[in-house]
C-alpha cells in the first residue's frame, strides 16, 4: 500500500476580480474519475456538457448519468468513495453530492487498496489569495528569481521573467557564469549540465549594455537531484498515472510538491491547453506563476481567470 503527500488539492485558489476586492473560492467537494458512458455536468443550471476525463466539482455544480454512463465519486470531507450509476442526477452542495433524481448511487465506501494513495487526496487544500496588484505595466524594470528550486538531468530547465531584448542576464551557478542574451519572449529556459546531486548556490544578473545593473539581494539555491532520487519520483508518478489516468493536474501538484516548479508549470499550461473549460482549477495555473516569479505571465492569467469568473 503505497502512500503520496501529493499537493493534488493544495490548490491555490483565488477569486480575482477586477476591483481591490480579494476573497478565496471554495476548494473541490468531489473528484469524479473512472468515467464511463454518457456523464455530464452542469454548473449553476447552465449548458449541460459531455465528461470524458477526471472532473473536479464544487458547489454549484451537477452531474447527470444516462444509460450506460457510470463513475466515481471521491469525497473530500469524508475521503470515501460512493459508485454512481446510470439515469441519476446529482448536486453538489457545500459538503457533498446529493441524490436529486435516479436512485443509482451508493453508500460511502472505504478506498479500497488500489485507490488507498488518495486517502490524502485533499487532506492538504490550502487555502490562497493573492493581493490584487496593478495590472499596468511596471514603471521599473525589476529582475526576481525563484529562491529554491529543484532541477535534475530529467528536468534541467531554470526559467526566469524576460524582460525585453535590449537586456541580457548572467547566470551564476557556484563559481561558472555564463552570459544569456536577451529575447522577445515571455520566459528564460536555460538547460543546465548536470551537476552533483545536493545544494549549489546560484543567481542571476540582469545586464544592460554588457554592464551589470541588478543583482539579487537574498541568497538563491539549485538542488539537484541523484538519479535514485529521480527514479523514485519517476516511480511514484508512474503509480500516479495509473492510480488516476489522464490527468496531468495531479502530476503537476505533485511535480510542484518535490520542488520541480518548472516542470510542474509545464504541465499545468499542458493541462488547461487541452481543458480550457476547467476555469475553477486555473488558480493553480496562477500560483505557479508566482512561485516562479513569473509576474508578467501571472497577470495575464488573472486577468483571463477573472473574465471567465465573471463569465459563467
Amino acid at each position: 500500500m503505497f502512500k503520496y503527500k501529493i499537493l493534488f488539492l493544495s490548490i491555490f485558489f483565488v477569486v480575482l476580480t477586477l476591483s481591490m476586492t480579494v476573497h478565496a473560492a471554495p476548494t473541490p467537494v468531489e473528484l469524479l474519475m473512472q468515467v464511463k458512458g454518457d456523464v455530464f455536468y452542469s454548473h449553476e443550471g447552465g449548458e449541460w456538457k459531455a465528461v470524458h476525463r477526471n472532473k473536479y466539482l464544487f458547489p454549484g455544480d451537477q452531474i447527470k448519468t444516462e444509460n450506460g454512463g457510470s463513475g466515481r465519486l471521491i469525497n473530500q470531507k469524508k475521503q470515501q468513495y460512493r459508485t454512481l450509476g446510470p439515469n441519476t442526477l446529482l448536486k453538489i452542495n457545500d459538503d457533498q453530492a446529493s441524490l436529486v433524481s435516479g436512485t443509482s448511487l451508493s453508500d460511502f465506501q472505504a478506498l479500497d487498496e488500489l485507490s488507498s494513495s488518495v486517502t490524502n487526496l485533499f487532506s492538504n487544500s490550502q487555502m490562497y489569495t493573492t493581493k490584487r496588484r496593478s495590472i499596468l505595466h511596471k514603471e521599473t524594470i525589476h529582475l526576481e528569481t525563484i529562491q529554491k528550486i529543484t532541477l535534475s538531468n530529467t528536468y534541467p530547465e531554470l526559467i526566469w521573467e524576460e524582460l525585453g531584448p535590449q537586456y541580457s542576464y548572467r547566470l551564476t551557478i557556484d563559481d561558472h557564469s555564463v552570459d544569456i542574451h536577451g529575447t522577445n519572449n515571455e520566459i528564460v529556459r536555460y538547460k543546465i549540465s548536470e551537476l552533483s546531486p545536493g545544494e549549489h548556490p546560484y543567481k542571476v544578473e540582469l545586464l544592460k549594455d554588457g554592464k551589470v545593473i541588478e543583482s539579487p539581494k537574498k541568497a538563491t539555491v539549485i538542488r539537484w537531484l541523484s538519479h535514485d532520487e529521480m527514479e523514485i519520483i519517476s516511480q511514484e508518478m508512474e503509480k500516479i498515472r495509473h492510480l488516476i489516468p489522464d490527468d496531468d493536474l495531479i502530476l503537476a501538484s505533485y511535480l510542484e510538491e518535490k520542488g520541480l516548479a518548472v516542470a510542474a508549470m509545464d504541465m499545468y499550461q499542458k493541462y488547461f491547453k487541452e481543458n480550457p473549460e476547467d476555469v475553477d482549477m486555473r488558480p493553480m495555473m496562477i500560483q505557479s506563476y508566482y512561485n516562479l516569479k513569473l509576474t508578467n505571465l501571472r497577470k495575464k492569467e488573472m486577468i483571463n481567470f477573472s473574465s471567465s469568473e465573471s463569465g459563467k
